[in-house]
């Protein structure tokens, strides 16, 4: 295979087949500033349950925008979601927390996006609040940034 690199512009060429792509302009965002240095609240989830529970809950969503809802408290993650054309649904989660209780909502497809690339027993949430970023930690240095949505 023949690399070509330019100012603007990437080539990549084998045998009889080439692509070429236009590099990205300008300065990549400087994402470190949305990811908080510190954080209050830790859980500690099982990704597969929590991923089958996640699905689940989402099915009465008819709307791409709605949300997903968790009330959290020690040792227990409710997942929640309602719609005025299909229903509601509700499933516990058992989880490792100790704190205070938070409600805190969820895009589902957001949340459920990074469940795909992860091959680890447990993940990681931490947050502050339930207006702040939330992060989620995988196996091997995986950090995945979500904003909560506002209900």
């Amino acid at each position: 295979m023949t690399v070509r690199i330019s100012d603007s512009r990437a080539a990549f060429e084998m045998a009889e087949t080439s692509v070429t792509t236009k590099l990205v302009e300008g300065n990549y965002p400087n994402y470190r500033q949305v990811i908080p240095g510190s954080f209050e609240r830790s859980v500690s989830i099982p990704r597969e349950s929590f991923s089958e529970v996640l699905n689940r809950v989402s099915v009465v969503l008819a709307d791409s925008g709605a949300s997903v809802k968790f009330e959290l408290e020690s040792g227990l993650l409710e997942l929640s979601a309602s719609s005025s054309e299909i229903g509601e649904a509700k499933e516990p989660v058992d989880v490792s927390y100790e704190g205070e209780p938070l409600k805190i909502s969820f895009n589902p497809g957001f949340l459920g996006a990074p469940l795909r690339f992860l091959d680890c027993d447990e993940m990681l949430l931490r947050f502050n609040d339930q207006y702040k970023p939330v992060v989620l930690l995988g196996d091997e240095g995986f950090l995945y940034v979500i904003m909560p949505m506002r209900n």
